[in-house]
């Protein structure tokens, strides 16, 4: 910890990728977990989650407090001009020292060093707000890290239906040409079934009943880990359409091999064939 005129700051080396630091700190979730775990209650304009936008507002008000407009509480507002880099904060209004907060991301060595900064009105001439800053900058900086080493969730579909005499799994086709399992990224505060189930009625307009895991978790690198559960269609559903793939298509298990899939639901074949086979 360093203290500079009216500016503590805290730094740290963490052992993952710069790009994924630089994500996890540019996500309004990171920001209300530490406003919250400070003992805030925490109002975000335009919303809580997704990425920080230049100009987002954050407010801050002490749990039991009034929330009329006109009760005591810290607002901060986003500065972040470059999607691709970290958010600052200016505090607009509020009691307390804190004029911004800034976090600073860079390579080191395998891994990325991450600065917390917060700067003051003043200079910090009592050693309990040297402290409660210095603490919050270590707060920070241990949530960065433990969102930063957990693995990102991305699931996929694998839907079947059952014909006479065959079982059936529906597959997308890429702009690649590649074929996969429709799905894709769980949101914060989504569980892997909610997610697909968004997901799939966002890319193929009908909804699905979500079952068990297929196979093994694949590691697409980066902190991204890929799961496959299985489904089928919700009854009544019509027939799946291609909003987000260039083509769909029913296949029965003794295609899968041959099926040019993109690399990591190739991983799969052995597992879907299983579930596809008719006993």
């Amino acid at each position: 910890m360093a203290e500079r005129g009216n500016t503590v700051t805290v730094g740290t080396v963490l052992a993952v990728s710069p790009g994924r630091v630089t994500t996890v700190v540019g996500e309004r979730s990171l920001w209300v977990r530490a406003a919250t775990a400070r003992g805030a209650v925490v109002d975000v304009h335009p919303a809580v989650t997704g990425p920080v936008a230049d100009g987002d507002l954050m407010r801050l008000r002490r749990r039991g407090r009034s929330s009329r407009p006109g009760a005591r509480s810290l607002v901060l507002r986003a500065d972040r001009p470059h999607p691709s880099g970290p958010p600052s904060w200016t505090v607009l209004t509020g009691p307390g020292p804190v004029h911004r907060i800034d976090v600073s991301v860079g390579p080191a060595g395998a891994g990325t060093r991450v600065t917390v900064a917060i700067a003051t009105t003043g200079r910090l001439w009592l050693g309990s707000d040297r402290r409660r800053l210095t603490a919050t900058a270590r707060l920070l900086l241990g949530l960065i890290d433990s969102t930063a080493r957990a693995p990102r969730l991305v699931v996929a579909a694998a839907i079947t239906r059952t014909g006479p005499g065959r079982a059936e799994l529906l597959v997308g086709r890429c702009r690649s040409g590649e074929w996969e399992l429709p799905g894709g990224k769980v949101e914060p505060r989504e569980s892997e079934a909610e997610a697909l189930r968004r997901e799939i009625d966002e890319e193929l307009g009908v909804r699905i009943v979500v079952g068990g895991r297929v196979g093994e978790p694949v590691d697409l690198g980066d902190g991204l880990q890929l799961r496959a559960l299985a489904a089928h269609l919700e009854d009544g559903e019509p027939d799946p359409q291609a909003r987000e793939h260039t083509a769909l298509r029913w296949i029965a298990a003794d295609e899968l091999q041959a099926l040019p899939w993109r690399a990591a639901d190739r991983d799969w074949v052995p597992a879907l064939t299983e579930m596809l086979t008719v006993t």
